[in-house]
């Protein structure tokens, strides 16, 4: 089966077109969520329309996975044609995002009424220090654009692993997925630690080896992003022999279970760690156990 061209293969025509759909509607739910400690109904209402569609990021990264593996040419070539259609995007956006900030707020929409909204941060100046500090990182007004550096650090890796998926056995291709699977359980783990004694190393609440002098644990390796495009690669080298109802009477139920504990653990988790807002995304982790059951539910 040639996987050169993605207007040849139908079926991620139309997942593509529903992963923007999520996209669209995920980020139409940021106005809402951020009313946390303003609007209650608010919040509840973003929280449990933004985890239903929370599977959008990981779809496009098992897409990227049936397009790019196996990887054909040089590592040079790869590179070439896949990262010089990010930067200029990229370049573009950072540069031009807090400019249209700064005049929605100074003369479309002046004193808004927002609680969520820092007018400050939005001034001329503010603006202009955006447009040069963010070569360091994305800002708050151009958050999406994390996708980007995400999809950067696929791309660099992808021709690496692209090399080992060619030869690796069905036994091997298991043996990664199964570490990486233990992988999407960390976060959880972390956020378990404090409530049965663990009190951190130097204020790093971190675990399993990683603190501020050390930011890879054992399992920084085979964790993250390229485990849905190995994971991709696998299912389509040795596809399911499943019927219909089968898949349905798995995929259906593991969909629910998985939204239930992302939209409940949402609205749980701001309750029990309020203001904390580092904890309070760990149960909208793109690489989190309840996210994953719901992605591979839809692919």
């Amino acid at each position: 089966m040639e996987l050169q061209k993605w207007r040849h293969i139908g079926w991620i025509d139309l997942l593509g077109i529903l992963a923007i759909f999520l996209m669209v509607l995920s980020h139409s739910c940021d106005g809402f969520v951020s009313q946390l400690d303003t609007n209650r109904n608010a919040f509840v209402t973003g929280a449990l329309t933004g985890s239903f569609v929370r599977v959008y990021v990981p779809l496009f990264a098992m897409m990227t996975g049936v397009l790019l593996f196996p990887v054909k040419g040089t590592m040079t070539d790869f590179y070439k044609k896949r990262l010089t259609r990010i930067f200029p995007p990229l370049i573009f956006w950072s540069l031009v995002t807090p400019l249209l900030f700064y005049s929605y707020y100074t003369h479309i929409n002046p004193g808004t009424t927002n609680a969520a909204i820092n007018v400050s941060n939005h001034t001329l100046e503010a603006s202009l220090t955006k447009m040069y500090t963010w070569i360091f990182n994305f800002n708050t007004d151009n958050t999406p654009l994390w996708y980007l550096y995400m999809l950067i650090g696929l791309y660099l890796i992808i021709p690496v692993f692209g090399v080992w998926v060619q030869q690796a056995s069905k036994k091997e291709m298991k043996l990664v997925l199964s570490l990486w699977f233990v992988s999407l359980l960390l976060p959880y783990l972390q956020m378990a630690a404090p409530f049965l004694g663990y009190t951190g190393n130097y204020g790093s609440m971190a675990i399993l080896g990683e603190s501020f002098c050390n930011k890879f644990g054992p399992f920084s390796f085979v964790s993250g992003f390229m485990g849905y495009l190995i994971l991709t690669h696998y299912l389509m080298r040795y596809p399911l022999s499943w019927t219909l109802k089968k898949i349905l009477s798995i995929c259906i139920p593991l969909f629910a279970l998985g939204y239930a504990i992302t939209g409940f653990g949402f609205l749980k988790t701001q309750e029990v760690f309020r203001g904390n807002y580092e904890y309070l995304e760990i149960v909208w982790f793109f690489c989190g156990i309840n996210v994953f059951m719901m992605t591979i539910s839809i692919f």
